[in-house]
């Protein structure tokens, strides 16, 4: 046997021993560092020289996993047969070591793997407090968040009521990501009169990293009072609220139209309306469409707390079906304020449900007649913003016509007008409530 043919069949039989080894170096996973802090961004490139299955995974894993598992990952992302991918992942809440590893398949074999160290973030390496000594309901407060150390940009704070577990981050009353602060600092509004908290975490999930508690307290409001003139009001009609208010109360303060009965609280009001002077004055707003017992509330602010005892009133008679269609045909349209949604969005409230049942008994009564649904706002938010959720709050109209009562989709056209048809001064309380309406517009084609 010839030297060279030697050295061929050595050279053959080593390429061939090394075939498994070879195969899994083409598959590689880099990360730009060896060493994350607590809930940091993680950015992972994968590639491959060839595609590997459908279900070719990359999970993480805590150092120790024996190699080849196929659970005990703390979370996963599917790579598919994508040839380059740069994949995030958050590093995990607990500190130590820890490996990204490629499998080949849902319960295939390892064919690549990254190693890196996570260490925890300590409280005492965060600075967070308020600026403010003495904080009073509804103010704006200025929060500072002072580290050196990188922090994700899902990093968030929370206010929470105080006692809330410390395990959930969905319970918050307000939050701002890290990326809203402005060198160091960010303007919050204050919650009603309580004991909170300020609290900071890492990423969107958690882990929880720092806890500041505070109070909110009320400022002084002496001889606030209003009153209802009328105790006995038509469906759908403008009433009068008489009000004493004070140089300290919020501008945010706010009326609400409740159910009697409603639990006590700020919860479930019909319709409300902010007021224009917090030193007094009248404001009006418009009676429910149902014949019922009501009550109006007073918030110092948009969370609360309610001011005084509330004031009761009630709507004698209904809007009816027959009104409803004798108005239209005589003057071609009607203006309804009975038909409530939650704020700022187009959920119906089921206050208003009564009202279109008799819409839609008026529609089911006569086949021939065909209207167009109108959804009016105040002037509050940008132009296209108020068309928009016009138009979304018009077509939740006809979808309760159409899917809970079956009128024909023939019958029914929507329309958002937003802000351009205002039938009031949308600078007080009161025209912003009328210009907050629903018209029905006969089509006569």
């Amino acid at each position: 046997m010839t030297k060279s043919l030697i050295q061929f069949l050595f050279i053959l039989s080593w390429t061939s021993g090394m075939h498994s080894e070879a195969f899994a170096q083409m598959v590689q996973v880099q990360l730009d560092t060896s060493i994350y802090r607590t809930g940091n961004a993680i950015e992972l490139k994968y590639s491959t020289t060839s595609p590997l299955s459908e279900t070719a995974w990359i999970g993480l894993f805590p150092k120790g996993i024996p190699a080849g598992s196929h659970s005990e990952y703390t979370t996963y992302q599917y790579v598919r047969q994508k040839i380059h991918e740069a994949l995030e992942f958050d590093a995990p809440a607990l500190g130590g070591e820890y490996e990204f590893r490629v499998l080949d398949s849902n319960y295939g074999k390892q064919v690549a793997s990254a190693s890196f160290q996570v260490k925890p973030i300590f409280p005492e390496e965060i600075e967070l407090y308020i600026e403010e000594q003495n904080v009073e309901a509804s103010q704006n407060i200025t929060v500072h968040l002072i580290t050196d150390i990188e922090l994700n940009d899902k990093a968030w704070l929370g206010i929470f009521r105080a006692g809330e577990d410390k395990a959930s981050t969905s319970s918050y009353i307000s939050y701002a990501y890290y990326g809203n602060f402005k060198d160091g600092r960010l303007l919050l509004r204050a919650p009603e009169s309580g004991d909170y908290e300020l609290r900071f975490f890492a990423n969107n999930s958690g882990p929880l990293l720092k806890v500041v508690p505070f109070r909110v307290g009320m400022p002084s409001l002496d001889g606030i009072q209003f009153t209802l003139p009328e105790k006995k009001i038509d469906p759908s009609t403008p009433f009068v609220i008489q009000y004493t208010g004070h140089e300290n109360l919020s501008t945010r303060s706010w009326f609400g139209i409740f159910h009697k009965g409603t639990k006590a609280g700020l919860r479930g009001y019909i319709d409300y309306a902010y007021v224009d002077n917090p030193k007094g004055g009248q404001l009006e707003m418009i009676s429910p469409s149902e014949k019922g017992e009501y009550e109006v509330r007073w918030a110092y602010a948009d969370n609360g707390p309610e001011l005084l005892s509330a004031e009761s009133f009630s709507v004698g008679s209904s809007i009816e079906e027959s009104s409803i269609k004798k108005t239209i045909q005589e003057k071609g349209h009607i203006r309804l304020y009975g038909i409530y949604f939650d704020a700022d969005k187009s959920v119906i409230k089921s206050e208003s449900y009564s009202l279109i049942e008799q819409i839609a008994n008026m529609l089911l009564s006569d086949p021939t007649m065909k209207i167009e649904v109108q959804g009016h706002t105040d002037s509050q938010g940008s132009d296209e913003y108020n068309m928009s959720l016009s138009l979304l709050r018009s077509q939740a109209i006809k979808k309760r016509l159409l899917d809970i009562y079956r009128v024909d989709d023939r019958q029914v056209v929507v329309r958002g007008l937003g802000e351009s048809k205002p039938v009031a001064d949308n600078a007080t309380a009161t025209g912003r409530a009328l210009n907050r309406r629903v018209e029905l517009v006969k089509i006569t084609q």
